[in-house]
């Protein structure tokens, strides 16, 4: 059973990860495309839109879609019990989500102007509200494959979806130049195809039924409300930020700040490929007595490790990447990214004690605790940091905090079982790609500060994260690889 487990980890791992990354990656290939059809208060604009539809997906679904693959762990063994899960979590979302999508239709008409300044409620509100069901909907369902471990369904949905979004994109955006409003549409088509297409593909194949229990939703409204003050207060923040940007710079510092964004969120996709892959098989591993914990300390090793490559890669190389792919009014949006992608890496240690949590179904309520009072501060902080120093003042409050957070967390935490994770090993690791970070990009700042490419430069960049790779890999590889490497061969 153990070897069965570490081979399908090392697939999902795998699976998740390309698809993922290569999804992410396409869309950075587009970029020139983009910005060139997009002005910089065009993907403002997108940007405030987008991550409005992230604090209502976690408001519609309640964090059911987080909670589910703990929840499958607990109804896998009966089938009947499963279906009636999926079902029950899907039917209460459409409904609380038709409930919440009125409420924002009221409340968005009558204050766009003082929400959205710039942004005008008919049609790109208008479109934006429209779509956050299906959206919801559809990233529940995404959730159900990953808790069934179906990685090949969910990276081909995922990849469909991703060129079914491009195709229109092409069409709104670049053919008939609607701009921000072009993006918007695609995305509610988009998620409306998603929608339906998992939502026949549950029921023809048997996994899920349309039905409302109210004891399965009584007990997973249990695990997963505790989370909800916690993954709004997230997603009210990084909505918060953008829009202090909008108030008191412009739609085009917001722009700057969203293109910026991108580098942060390929590291996030990796990030949470290697989450979604994780998860599954840690639970599985803290459940089991027979001596698999000992194995978890090397696989978080192996993420810890991966995710500094990536870090210290966008970091490095992102400056040259926006300066061959992006149109010149966006040049400028780099030097944001160095900090972006170091408040990623302070998030690592939070990624592992947040898993525990998670694992112990009493465990959920404590997170409220780190996030509601830390978010309240990230908020105040960027109201007032963005005004004295602009678009750094949104990255420097989010990157206290997600420090305060994780301390809190860590000592919350304690109450339950950690001795999976060694916490000292995690922070010692966090700091080095941190310090190496840190020295790759320097002179980027102090000596190549203009908006240009320079030889000298890259060919320093190329050097400090060859270092870092070559060293990691020949003195730790046993560390990373061991794990995986074992488990694939048995």
């Amino acid at each position: 059973m153990e070897n069965k487990n570490g081979k399908k980890l090392l697939k999902n791992t795998v699976i998740y990860t390309i698809s993922g990354i290569s999804i992410k990656l396409f869309g950075f290939f587009l970029l020139p495309l983009y910005t060139s059809y997009l002005t910089t208060s065009d993907y403002g604009t997108v940007n405030l839109i987008t991550k409005l539809q992230n604090v209502c997906v976690y408001l519609i679904c309640c964090c059911l879609s987080i909670v589910v693959i703990r929840l499958y762990s607990l109804y896998k063994s009966d089938p009947l019990q499963s279906k009636r899960l999926f079902g029950t979590l899907a039917s209460f979302s459409f409904l609380f989500g038709v409930g919440v999508t009125a409420i924002l239709f009221l409340v968005c008409y009558f204050f766009t102007g003082s929400l959205f300044p710039g942004v005008s409620f008919y049609p790109t509100l208008f479109m934006g509200l429209f779509s956050l069901t299906f959206a919801s909907l559809y990233s529940l369902f995404l959730e159900n494959y990953k808790a069934m471990e179906k990685s090949l369904v969910v990276a081909v949905v995922s990849v469909i979806y991703f060129f079914v979004q491009l195709a229109l994109n092409l069409v709104f955006v670049v053919h008939l130049k609607m701009g921000a409003n072009g993006v918007v549409l695609s995305n509610l088509i988009t998620h409306f195809i998603g929608t339906v297409a998992l939502f026949v593909l549950l029921l023809s194949t048997g996994k899920m039924s349309i039905c409302l229990d109210k004891k399965i939703l009584k007990e997973s409204l249990k695990m997963s409300l505790p989370l909800l003050p916690n993954n709004l207060a997230l997603s009210i923040t990084a909505f918060l930020s953008s829009a202090f940007v909008d108030r008191f710079l412009s739609l085009a510092s917001v722009g700057l700040y969203s293109l910026a964004l991108q580098f942060g969120y390929l590291l996030e996709s990796a990030q949470t490929s290697a989450n979604t892959a994780f998860q599954p098989w840690f639970f599985d591993a803290m459940d089991n007595k027979n001596g698999q914990r000992d194995e978890i300390q090397k696989t978080t090793n192996a993420v810890i490790w991966f995710s500094g490559v990536l870090s210290i890669g966008c970091c490095l190389f992102s400056k040259e990447a926006i300066l061959i792919m992006c149109h010149p009014s966006y040049y400028s949006s780099w030097i944001y990214v160095p900090a972006i992608v170091g408040m990623y890496v302070l998030n690592i240690p939070y990624f592992f004690i947040y898993s525990v949590m998670l694992f112990n179904k009493t465990g959920t309520k404590y997170v409220f605790w780190a996030t509601l009072p830390t978010s309240l501060l990230d908020i105040l902080l960027s109201y007032f940091f963005i005004q004295w120093i602009g678009v750094f003042g949104a990255v420097l409050s989010d990157s206290i905090f997600v420090v305060l957070k994780t301390i809190i967390l860590f000592i919350l935490s304690r109450k339950f079982d950690t001795s999976a994770f060694s916490v000292s090993s995690i922070l010692w690791k966090m700091c080095i790609i941190l310090l190496v970070c840190v020295a790759g990009i320097a002179p980027s700042y102090l000596i190549w500060n203009e908006n240009s490419f320079n030889v000298y430069e890259f060919l320093y960049k190329i050097l400090i994260f060859s270092l870092f790779f070559v060293f990691f890999f020949v003195f730790y590889r046993k560390t990373i690889c061991k794990f995986f490497v074992k488990k694939a061969k048995k």
